[in-house]
Order: structure tokens, then C-alpha cells, then sequence
């Protein structure tokens, strides 16, 4: 009987402690403010990862992953602020805000961005060992003595840009030498070796720090002010031109004008003939004053036929006239003064005789 009261009371102080262990484990101590890109969070640390959304709550040993191309911001309940530059990792080792303010993160590889509420710096100035916020590389320990500073940690180098207050860092494996960084000062450690002497950092490293931790411009906002841009434009009365309906190609033509003028011009003084009567066969009339009419014949009859034939006339120069084939009878064809072929009025027999003599 006893063992089994033994056994309920052990089992149930172990469930107690798991449950607190649980329960402190699972308290927010600040939430994300910012995402671009992608983000993911590893609760507790373990797998699988969740993507990361605006407002999602962050606990201790959760560890937050950006990706490339994108960034976070996350807000501590104490005010504090931490910017994650994009192929990031950050681990919320430790974190404490009621009475004390004990802040440890680890920063395994990437650029992140401290801006520490100046309460809590003031109670790190006043108790330095209960109060405490500090970031965490592979080779080097960087602890708060200001507000705002840059922490960045690559290729087995670490660096810490100070913008406003100071920054004591060390390399763990050589606790004893520290270096106090004071706003506009830049410092790096190296694995194995302490930190290096503060230098002042340049306005390309100020601005290079700046832009990898700063929110971008979304695309969807420009495209919105280029739409509003462009509604803009068009809403514009000088834009809208009601030329610019008609098609290019509506000119009025000058064929007409052309056209106009070619019937303007005079006629020449003399044109072609229009063309042959009916019945009379002749070539393509000649332009111009190559146009002539054959001559007339002489007398006031033609030849008489010698026989049962009769003389025809010669053709004349110029057009050429095509003569009637012979008649069979005493009718004689002579060509007429405009080139056309008519038929004589008939002539006797007595009076041809008297009139011409025969031909020998």
C-alpha cells in the first residue's frame, strides 16, 4: 500500500514539473512584426518548421529562418527590437522581462539588427550582471551598452557595427580581452584570435548594413501606384484627342486634284483622226501634220479601158488608199478627196471615145 502512494506521488510531481517546464516554455515573449519572403519558425526547436506569419508569437528556444531575398522584424514584449536580414537564423535562448531584463540570442550564421529600448539600457548600466542582452556568434560575444547596433556573422568572421551607445565584445576563448565599441565603430573577430581594434566604419558599410535589414518596397504597391498613375493620365481632357479615331489612311487623295489639272491643260492643235469609215480599209493614221488626203485627179474623166480593161490611177502619196477590185463592167472607181473609195457616175461608150485618145 505504501509503494503505491509512493509511486502516485512521484509520478505526479513528475507530471507537475513537465507541466510548468511546458508552460514557461510555451510563454510569448514577443511577437513578428515583419515578414518578407519566406520565413519559417522552428517551435522549440525541432522540426517540422511552420511558415512564419505577421503577429505569431515567439517563445524562448524558438528559432526563426529567413530565407533569401527575405527578411523579419520581431518585437520583444520589453520594447526591444530585433531586424533579420534575409539567409538568417535566430535563437531565443533566453528571455526575461519582468523585473529583469536577460536577453541571450544566438546567431548562428547571417545580419541581424539590435535596436534595445533605452529602459532596458538603463538597467543594464545599473546592475550589469542581472541584467543583460547580448548576441551570440560561433566566435565572438557581443553585450549591450547602448541601443542600437549591428551584428553579422559570415564565413567563420564575425562583425559589430555600432550606430548609437556602446558595445563591449570578446571571443570566448579569450574571455580576458574585451573591446568596447562606441557608436560609428566597426570591429570583426576571427575564430581563435580576440577582437580587432575599433575602426571607424565607413558610410558604404553604414548603408550596405541598412539596406539588408530595412524593409524592401512590395512590388504590389508599385503596381498600385502605376495604376493610379496611369488613371490619372487618362482622366486628363488633353489626352483624349478625337483626331486620333480617324484612321491614318482617310487623307483626302490628290488623284482629284491631279485630275483636275490635266483637264485644265489645252488640247493639242491638232489630234488623230478618230478613225476610218465604215467600209475603207487603211493603216494606223498618222499624228500630227503627217495627215495627208490623196490628190484629186485631173480631168474631167478618168482613162478609157483599153479593151476590156481600163487605166487606174496611181495611188497617191501619203495615207494609203485601197482601190475596189476591177468591175466587170464599164464602171470605173475613183478614190474620193477624203480617202474614201466611191463609184463615178457612169460614162458612155461615145463620149469616151471623142474625149481621150487611145493609148498606144
Amino acid at each position: 500500500m505504501k509503494i503505491r502512494i509512493i509511486h502516485s506521488i512521484l509520478v505526479s510531481m513528475v507530471l507537475c514539473i513537465l507541466s510548468v517546464g511546458y508552460a514557461f516554455a510555451a510563454v510569448p515573449v514577443g511577437k513578428i512584426t515583419y515578414i518578407e519572403g519566406q520565413v519559417d519558425i522552428l517551435r522549440e526547436g525541432k522540426l517540422p518548421s511552420i511558415p512564419a506569419k505577421v503577429g505569431d508569437a515567439i517563445s524562448v528556444k524558438d528559432i526563426i529562418r529567413t530565407k533569401s531575398a527575405s527578411k523579419a522584424e520581431i518585437k520583444f514584449n520589453d520594447g526591444n527590437i530585433l531586424k533579420i536580414a534575409q539567409r538568417s537564423r535566430i535563437d531565443i535562448n533566453e528571455y526575461t522581462s519582468d523585473g529583469e531584463s536577460r536577453a541571450s540570442l544566438d546567431l548562428p550564421r547571417g545580419k541581424v539588427e539590435a535596436n534595445v529600448d533605452k529602459k532596458v539600457t538603463a538597467r543594464i548600466a545599473e546592475s550589469p550582471t542581472a541584467n543583460k542582452f547580448e548576441i551570440r556568434t560561433p566566435v565572438a560575444v557581443a553585450g549591450v551598452r547602448g541601443t542600437q547596433y549591428f551584428t553579422f556573422h559570415e564565413r567563420g568572421v564575425t562583425g559589430i557595427l555600432v550606430k548609437e551607445g556602446k558595445v563591449e565584445t570578446y571571443n570566448p576563448k579569450f574571455p580576458d580581452v574585451k573591446v568596447l565599441v562606441t557608436a560609428g565603430q566597426v570591429t570583426t573577430v576571427a575564430e581563435n584570435r580576440p577582437p580587432q581594434p575599433p575602426r571607424p566604419a565607413t558610410e558604404a558599410e553604414k548603408k550596405g548594413h541598412e539596406t539588408d535589414v530595412a524593409p524592401t518596397e512590395k512590388p504590389k504597391e508599385k503596381a498600385e501606384d502605376k495604376s493610379k498613375d496611369t488613371a490619372k493620365a487618362e482622366d486628363k481632357p488633353e489626352d483624349t484627342k478625337p483626331t486620333d479615331t480617324k484612321p491614318k489612311d482617310d487623307k483626302p487623295a490628290d488623284k482629284p486634284t491631279e485630275v483636275a489639272k490635266a483637264e485644265d491643260k489645252p488640247e493639242p492643235s491638232q489630234q488623230p483622226p478618230a478613225g476610218p469609215p465604215v467600209g475603207t480599209t487603211q493603216p494606223s493614221a498618222p499624228t500630227g501634220d503627217m495627215a495627208m488626203t490623196p490628190p484629186t485627179p485631173t480631168g474631167d474623166l478618168a482613162p478609157p479601158p483599153t479593151g476590156d480593161f481600163f487605166y487606174a490611177p496611181p495611188p497617191p502619196t501619203g495615207d494609203i488608199v485601197m482601190t475596189s477590185p476591177t468591175p466587170t463592167s464599164d464602171i470605173t472607181v475613183q478614190p474620193s478627196a477624203v480617202g474614201t473609195i466611191l463609184p463615178p457616175p457612169p460614162i458612155t461608150e461615145t463620149a469616151a471615145r471623142d474625149t481621150t485618145p487611145p493609148i498606144i
